[in-house]
């Protein structure tokens, strides 16, 4: 009888080494996919900018975004450049040719936006950050249209 109480034990002990181990296999997993995701958000310059921002208290708002804090933000003249080249991308939206250019000339800007942030974070101008932060979002998105607008095409 005593046997049989230590062999249940055992048995029992055994199973919570499973289930202990199986939780701890969770959590790594689940740790590991948290990792993942942030070294991939951060990868992204406008993810590490915002999340920049927020680490140093002045994020990016959902109030940054209606009209008249944007229009502060990145100033009317950036928000009619903008209109005007979803203008552009509508008038060209058959000509695979001029969308390409439209396209490599977002690229580059992007890169100059990317790199003027890079400067703006490295002396601390956080409201400088905080607008061309907004910026490079405006010209992600023209980006997004123009691949949408291409893989329309095919």
């Amino acid at each position: 009888k005593q046997q049989q109480q230590q062999q249940q034990q055992q048995h029992s002990e055994g199973g919570g080494e499973r289930t202990n181990r199986n939780q701890q296999e969770e959590h790594n997993s689940e740790r590991a996919s948290q990792i993942t995701n942030a070294y991939n958000q951060l990868k992204q310059i406008n993810q590490r900018a915002i999340h920049l921002l927020e680490l140093e208290g002045i994020p990016l708002d959902d109030d940054d975004h209606n009209n008249s804090n944007n229009n502060q933000l990145v100033g009317n003249a950036f928000l009619m450049e903008i209109m005007e080249l979803r203008e552009q991308i509508d008038d060209e939206a058959s000509d695979r040719e001029s969308l390409q250019r439209l396209f490599d000339q977002n690229e580059r800007t992007k890169t100059e936006l990317a790199s003027d942030l890079a400067e703006a974070f490295g002396r601390s101008d956080f409201q400088a950050a905080r607008s061309l932060t907004a910026k490079l979002q405006y010209y992600i998105r023209i980006e997004e249209t123009i691949r949408e607008t291409i893989d329309e095409l095919e």
